[in-house]
Order: structure tokens, then C-alpha cells, then sequence
């Protein structure tokens, strides 16, 4: 056993490495290579069909800017921040619950955080879609 490595941690690991390495590369040339192939090429000229916003043969109607409501952007923003969360409560949901307080204590700390959000979203009013 080597010095700070746990027991059951495999001894020999470079073949694993060179394996991933090697896969990985062949993921990323791959994918550029087929990127090459079914590149369609675009016109260098511009053409009327191209100038216009929609190219589906769909003539505009009205004015292409419109504002957008603040409160979509912010709902939207809270929705990554709670759908996020799930990426890391779901590797502590599945480790063994019979762990150390070293990995209770900051999960504990970050569940508490967002608990604090989500009553100040509550309380702002950020949680409604109209107002």
C-alpha cells in the first residue's frame, strides 16, 4: 500500500489513465471529423432570402424589438438556481447516509442556504409569474 492512498484504492491506475485518454481522444477527433462531413456549405453571397430575420418563407409582421419582462428573466434565473441544487444533492443522496459529519455538516450548510433563498424569493414575491 502506497502512502495516502486507502486500501482498496487500485495500486496500478496508468493503464485506466491511458484507456480514458485514448478514449477521449478519439471522442473529439471523431466528433470534428464528422463535423467535416456533413458541413453543408453557405453561399458567400448574401441573397434577399437570407437578409430577413425568418428564413422559413414567413413574412414579418410588426416591429422585431419587444421587451422583456423583468420578472421571466428572474424566474428563470431561480429556476436554474433550485434545478442546479439537484446536481449536488443527488451524490449525497446515494452515498452511504451513515457518513462522517464531515459531509453532513457543509451539505447541511448549503441546504440551509438555499432554504434561506428560496423564503427571500417567497417573501420578494419572485415566485409569482404575474404580480
Amino acid at each position: 500500500m502506497r502512502l495516502g492512498l486507502p486500501s482498496h484504492y487500485p495500486s496500478n491506475t496508468v493503464p485506466a489513465v491511458i484507456a480514458s485518454l485514448f478514449a477521449t481522444l478519439l471522442v473529439v477527433v471523431g466528433m470534428l471529423v464528422a463535423a467535416r462531413l456533413i458541413r453543408t456549405p453557405v453561399p458567400a453571397k448574401p441573397s434577399v432570402v437570407r437578409g430577413e430575420p425568418y428564413e422559413c418563407g414567413e413574412i414579418p409582421t410588426g416591429g422585431s424589438w419587444r421587451v422583456m419582462p423583468v420578472g421571466f428573466a428572474a424566474f428563470a434565473i431561480l429556476f436554474i438556481l433550485f434545478d442546479v441544487e439537484l446536481a449536488f444533492l443527488t451524490p449525497w443522496l446515494r452515498a452511504d447516509m451513515a457518513s462522517r459529519a464531515v459531509v453532513r455538516i457543509p451539505m447541511l450548510a448549503f441546504l440551509i442556504t438555499l432554504f434561506l433563498g428560496w423564503v427571500h424569493a417567497w417573501r420578494k414575491a419572485d415566485l409569482r409569474w404575474k404580480r
